[in-house]
């Protein structure tokens, strides 16, 4: 059956902010080199210049206020966190909703600044373990190594299949000198209850790192998947949402 694209979403960016306080900055210039000319003819002009000169302050004052919170918005996620282990499920039921996970995964890494760090951790089958990055490394977010992180995520969706061992992949990911995690999956975990799965994440974790879940595909119709992400987003600091094939 053929599948929906998932719905686009938007990523918060202020690159939006420093492009209009440039262009102000610029008209400014040009309007103080051409004052001598006007004052004559328009006495306001200072006054408007003066304005123009508040406007750009507080556009500055805002920029670096952002900038210093350094607060990314994924998906709809927001949080300070400025380091990331990314862990994407990798079981054979993926397979289907490739394309969104890459998408999903492409959006992610896309908002991250250059400052930011990452390892991208995929699992699946009985025990296995896929890494971006070598064990415990993370890799800054510059242009290059957004491009590698990209063409690796693509590399791991050829590779999907078996069950999803997500307690295991957890427990590694929590072993990352990281801020935030953020699991991305399809469906409940083998091996492992739901429930324990969350009573023991939590307990390792004990507050010290953010855990976000995204739910893939149809999730509306797996209830025990849903549970077991909100429970264990909302008990270690973190957030659930969905990305949905339709």
């Amino acid at each position: 059956m053929r599948r929906r694209k998932s719905k686009e979403i938007n990523i918060f960016s202020i690159s939006a902010l420093d492009l209009f306080a440039s262009a102000m900055g610029v008209f400014l210039l040009i309007a103080i080199v051409a004052l001598p000319y006007y004052l004559k003819v328009d006495p306001d002009l200072v006054d408007q210049i003066g304005q123009m000169k508040e406007k750009i302050t507080k556009l500055e004052v805002e920029n670096k206020r952002l900038r210093d919170e350094q607060i990314a918005t994924l998906l709809g996620i927001s949080t300070k966190a400025k380091s990331f282990v990314l862990v994407v499920d990798m079981s054979g039921s993926m397979t289907a909703y490739s394309d969104i996970v890459s998408d999903t995964v492409n959006k992610i890494i896309e908002s991250f600044p250059d400052d930011y760090i990452l390892q991208i951790i995929g699992y699946h089958l009985d025990n296995t373990l896929h890494s971006w990055q070598s064990p415990y490394g993370l890799a800054q977010m510059n242009a290059s190594n957004q491009s590698d992180a990209k063409s690796y995520m693509v590399s791991l969706t050829y590779k999907f299949s078996g069950g999803t061992p997500t307690n295991l992949a957890l427990e590694e990911a929590l072993k990352y000198d990281a801020e935030a995690i953020i699991l991305l999956t399809d469906g409940a975990p083998s091996f492992n209850e739901p429930a324990k799965i969350v009573q023991h994440i939590t307990a390792l974790n004990r507050g010290k790192k953010e855990i976000y879940s995204i739910a893939i595909g149809e999730y509306r119709a797996m209830p025990i998947l849903v549970e077991f992400l909100e429970a264990l987003s909302r008990q270690n600091g973190g957030s659930f949402l969905g990305v949905s094939s339709y």
